[in-house]
């Protein structure tokens, strides 16, 4: 056995693997929303590239050493794109279920939040308005795209 053997890190090797099979998946969903069109699977679809791109990029990172903008595009794409659009999928495929009135909940209790601790970001106001005007304009879209009445039952 030669004694020059390298060993691959695991933090190489998982974030491969990682990005290969969520490519796989997100081409597998994208398949399916061409022949349904279900918009639920288009945004899926969207985020699991999402998580490809970010593995992948964490994979090159840990392969070949990271530079300032690959860890800035491993992180924007990690934390904010894979989370908003695998959960957004989640979000449109329940809208119109009752679902939907807890999410809407949600996004207002995130507003209350905003509005309680404004005082700790005195001069930070227009992110403060803007994190106010955003959740309180999605709870009241949510909310609206809701439909009021429940499913009719299956009853024989």
């Amino acid at each position: 056995m030669p004694s020059d053997v390298r060993q691959v890190s695991p933090n190489v090797v998982l974030p491969f693997c990682s990005s290969v099979v969520s490519f796989a998946f997100a081409f597998a969903v994208l398949a399916q929303w061409s022949r349904r069109r279900q918009a639920f699977q288009l945004v899926w679809a969207v985020g699991l590239l999402w998580y490809g791109i970010s593995a992948g990029t964490e994979f090159v990172g840990s392969a070949f050493g990271w530079t300032e903008p690959l860890y800035r595009a491993w992180y924007l794409i990690g934390a904010f794109f894979v989370a908003a659009y695998l959960g957004a999928g989640t979000i449109v495929l329940l809208a119109r279920t009752r679902f939907g009135y807890f999410v809407a909940v949600s996004f207002l209790f995130g507003a209350l939040y905003a509005f309680a601790i404004r005082g700790r970001y005195p001069n930070d106001t227009l992110s403060f308005a803007i994190v106010l005007a955003v959740c309180v304009a999605t709870a009241i879209a949510l909310a609206s795209a809701t439909p009021a009445r429940a499913r009719p039952s299956r009853r024989s």
